[in-house]
């Protein structure tokens, strides 16, 4: 849905796009049009389907590099075979929530440039940005405690 919408959106950015801002939110830096997009669609794509394919590539690691103990908490290959679909659904829903903020992120990035000159909302951009590292902290929590060690 967001490549989708990243498309349909393309023609409404001008010849030279503003895709940087300072922290008073005017651009500092641009791309061609086409450029940007491209990017933006490799950065939408790649992120989070490297995210998504996380739990594949532990389980084909040898054993040695994915035991990882530290106090109560452990991950090796038979924990995640165990729990393999509840480890696959928690990356995809990082995935999930990694893409909103990215079609976020560019949603501002269209509107800037909408305007001229070109202007990103620091307040709106805050505010995805809280959300979405609130929506992390809170997948991080259920992550940990998930594979908590019971004794």
């Amino acid at each position: 849905v967001t490549i989708g919408l990243v498309l349909f959106y393309a023609h409404l950015l001008p010849d030279m796009v503003a895709s940087h801002f300072d922290s008073a939110g005017q651009a500092n830096a641009s791309l061609e049009r086409e450029q940007f997009i491209y990017t933006f669609l490799v950065l939408l794509v790649l992120t989070p389907g490297l995210i998504v394919l996380q739990p594949s590539i532990i389980k084909r690691l040898p054993n040695r590099l994915t035991k990882l103990e530290a106090g109560d908490h452990c991950l090796d290959v038979e924990r995640v075979d165990k729990k393999g679909k509840t480890l696959q659904v928690v990356f995809l829903v990082l995935g999930i929530k990694l893409t909103c903020f990215l079609g976020s992120v560019y949603w501002l990035v269209l509107r800037a440039n909408l305007s001229y000159p070109p202007m990103i909302s620091m307040q709106y951009l805050m505010i995805v940005t809280s959300i979405f590292l609130l929506l992390i902290v809170c997948w991080a929590i259920f992550w940990q405690s998930y594979f908590k060690v019971t004794h």
